[in-house]
């Protein structure tokens, strides 16, 4: 907690789970810290900061318990890994404030992932002045503490300034430990939340009316959305999006005028904002927005913090379970509306869409795999983004390359979810991954960690701008991975069973130390005469979807520049 504006700066430490079995997840714990931090060490200005793994809407700060004792709640039912949830910050906040008669804090701060959204703002409005928080996933180092200095002597930083001032020294650690390539941290003032609100509820209104109309073109917008926290296994994907990002794509449909004003009181909303080469489309708040009915959880229905956005998404999901069977995804399945060619730079495919379907199509994936010729099975090593076209063809690219990953020792294969920032040639890759400790290789009953590598390459030179791995804990939580040297990474893939439905399997026996300083990567093209699938699939603002499959050989590629 900061207490700042004396002459006397004070900076209490940070609150632990310690001997008397502190649960950290609970809204008491946070009110207690707050009470007796105000109450000993009053003055003119307040500022909180939570600093843990976040995970947006849902909350943050799963409790850690000392010697791995779990604590009881007062049933006798285990607590395990309990988070503060976005009512229970709001519960001991408001708690610990009314309970030293302080209206409300200067600065609540967030040191954790993902936590820079519409949903958390709404639940700080009425309890800070200004949120200091990333929309993206944070590195490990998190923020830069000296950046409290500030305070050092003087009396009259004011809580913009030193929020700005937090964001500045994030930027300039994550610099010195080249993970600024996609950082993001926004500082807002909450004072205008009220008007955002209102421009907001603006907005949706519209669209709440009469949501058919316009769903694919929020589907498009959706769909081309900077997007955190982000894996292409759907299961641990956080559905976080930039809102500035989709509100600016909705222009054209009708609603111009409050998208205008919508963007200007989001830019006196965000005062401060820092991101990297790969993230500067950030705008510097986000939203919850799951792409289909199928992905929504059905926690977020119980938020009251944003009910206007709340009844736009259920409308809008909605929406696309009632899209009618001859509307819905569909390719012309005809022979000869599907082409396809291989040569050195690779596998291209195009098909055209069903007429009564091209106005609700919304996104073009191609996902490619290859048969091992060892057991005969079908594994899918990727999948990136296809074209829409005027014309009502759909077409994508796969160059025939396989990513790679190395301990020095053994080298396995991994599946990769590919997109690009064509204005800044860089090629963004997430990549889904196991994780194992030491300590827990040998227990056959111990799960495996999900994890999420993300990179950033250069493509104009294949230099690795940013690599780091995520850990998503049990509780959906996100923070960089601290991995034991040796302990184990799992590359994985999908494989095809019989009826059809994948599953993520191992990429092979191996696995690899997790060294992650010691881990290399590398594209290298398939093996010459190796049996290509590639499913070329259209998808409908309802999620249904459609496709095409290619099944081709890798000619000789040994003439590939």
């Amino acid at each position: 907690m900061l207490l700042f504006g004396n002459q006397e700066v004070s900076i209490l430490p940070p609150l632990k789970s310690v001997e008397q079995g502190l649960n950290m997840g609970d809204a008491d714990t946070l009110a207690n810290f707050i009470e007796f931090g105000l109450s000993n060490f009053p003055a003119d200005r307040n500022g909180l900061i939570f600093w843990d793994h976040g995970a947006g809407w849902p909350g943050m700060g799963p409790d850690e318990f000392e010697d791995g004792i779990p604590f009881l709640d007062p049933s006798g039912e285990y607590i395990a890994g309990d988070i503060l949830n976005l009512s229970e910050i709001q519960t001991g906040i408001k708690s610990g404030l009314s309970s030293v008669a302080v209206e409300k804090l200067d600065l609540v701060g967030f040191d954790a992932c993902l936590m820079a959204t519409y949903e958390v703002a709404a639940a700080m409005a009425n309890l800070a002045d200004f949120m200091v928080a990333s929309e993206e996933l944070e590195p490990g180092h998190g923020w830069d503490y000296q950046s409290l200095q500030i305070l050092n002597g003087t009396n009259n930083v004011s809580a913009e300034e030193l929020g700005s001032h937090i964001a500045k020294g994030f930027q300039s650690q994550a610099q010195s430990f080249d993970t600024d390539e996609n950082i993001t941290l926004s500082v807002l003032n909450l004072t205008v939340f009220d008007e955002f609100q209102n421009s907001m509820a603006d907005l949706l209104d519209p669209l709440l009316s009469d949501p058919i109309p316009v769903a694919p073109s929020i589907s498009r917008s959706l769909n081309g959305s900077s997007r955190f926290g982000s894996s292409p296994n759907p299961d641990q994907d956080s559905h976080i999006v930039d809102l500035g990002n989709f509100v600016e794509g909705l222009a054209g449909i009708g609603v111009d005028n409050e998208i205008e004003q919508t963007l200007n009181v989001l830019n006196r909303l965000v005062v401060n904002k820092v991101a990297g080469v790969a993230s500067k489309r950030a705008s510097g708040l986000s939203v919850y927005f799951p792409k289909t009915i199928g992905y929504m959880d059905e926690n977020y229905l119980s938020l009251d913090v944003v009910p206007n956005w709340r009844a736009f998404l259920e409308n809008f999901l909605s929406a696309g379970q009632n899209i009618p069977d001859m509307s819905k995804a569909k390719l012309d399945q005809e022979v000869t509306s599907t082409e396809y060619y291989i040569d050195s730079e690779g596998l291209t495919i195009t098909a055209n869409i069903d007429s009564l379907s091209q106005e609700t199509i919304t996104e073009v994936i191609l996902y490619y795999g290859v048969v091992d010729p060892a057991d005969d099975m079908l594994y899918f090593i990727g999948e990136e983004p296809g074209w829409i076209y005027d014309d009502g063809t759909v077409s994508a690219f796969y160059d025939l390359s396989i990513l790679t990953m190395s301990d020095g020792y053994d080298t396995s294969y991994a599946y990769t979810y590919f997109t690009v920032d064509e204005d800044e040639n860089l090629y963004f890759f997430d990549i889904p991954l196991g994780y194992m400790p030491s300590n827990e290789l040998e227990n056959d009953d111990a799960p495996i960690h999900d994890v999420e590598l993300s990179l950033v390459i250069d493509g104009d030179t294949g230099d690795i701008l940013s690599e780091v791995y995520y850990e998503v804990d049990e509780s959906g939580q996100w923070g960089e991975l601290m991995a034991d040297p040796e302990g184990a990474i799992f590359p994985v893939v999908q494989m095809e069973n019989d009826d059809g439905s994948l599953d993520w399997v191992s990429a092979s026996d191996l696995w690899l130390y997790a060294d992650l300083d010691a881990l290399t990567y590398s594209f290298e093209p398939l093996p010459e005469g190796i049996t290509v699938i590639a499913d070329l699939y259209v998808y409908d603002y309802g999620d249904n979807s459609d496709y095409v499959s290619v099944e081709t050989t890798v000619p000789d590629l040994s003439e590939k520049n």
